[in-house]
């Protein structure tokens, strides 16, 4: 909250230290970035006509959505158009990449992406239960924000190796070799 104002202090047009703008710009930022690897397979092997249908649909949705939404809601509506967008990216993109590329079932990845995005929800809740004031200073924000770091690392974990028990035995092995590498 002090970096918000620190940033937002000078602008009036909205009040940005709304929790529901803070959490719907979150979840956006979250699941948008999620498209993130399947962004660079897509590139990377130059899918980009199994994408253009695709490319309008979501834009037409940002446009039209974002200009009714936001006449209607004001910014979150904005933002809940950008969440519905992002996750009918998310989906066709997976869709494509594993289509053409990895030849994965479509359902283990959706599976993958419904667990993300409720894992997303619970990060609010876990976050919620550890702030307690919106009151803070800029060394009791870092305290708390590193605490909240804590918990999401290990709860995603857990639930990711739950999820994928021979990609997390493969990344524990990764990372003892590392260890091993460096203390010879």
């Amino acid at each position: 909250i002090p970096f918000v104002r620190l940033y937002t202090n000078v602008v009036e047009d909205i009040n940005y230290i709304d929790p529901m703008c803070a959490i719907l710009i979150t979840v956006w930022a979250a699941i948008y970035t999620y498209r993130i690897p399947f962004t660079a397979v897509i590139n990377a092997a130059a899918l980009y006509k199994e994408n253009r249908i695709n490319n309008i649909v979501n834009l037409s949705t940002q446009i039209v959505g974002g200009i009714l939404m936001t006449i209607w809601l004001g910014i979150p509506g904005l933002l809940v158009v950008m969440i519905v967008s992002a996750l009918q990216r998310n989906v066709w993109f997976s869709f494509v990449v594993n289509r053409a590329l990895i030849k994965n079932a479509i359902v283990k990845s959706g599976i993958k992406q419904a667990v993300m995005t409720i894992m997303i929800v619970a990060s609010f809740f876990i976050g919620s239960a550890v702030v307690r004031s919106e009151q803070m200073d800029a060394f009791s924000w870092i305290c708390t924000a590193s605490i909240v770091t804590a918990i999401q690392f290990v709860v995603c974990l857990i639930v990711y190796s739950l999820l994928d028990i021979k990609a997390f035995k493969q990344i524990v092995d990764v990372f003892k070799k590392k260890a091993l590498s460096k203390k010879i």
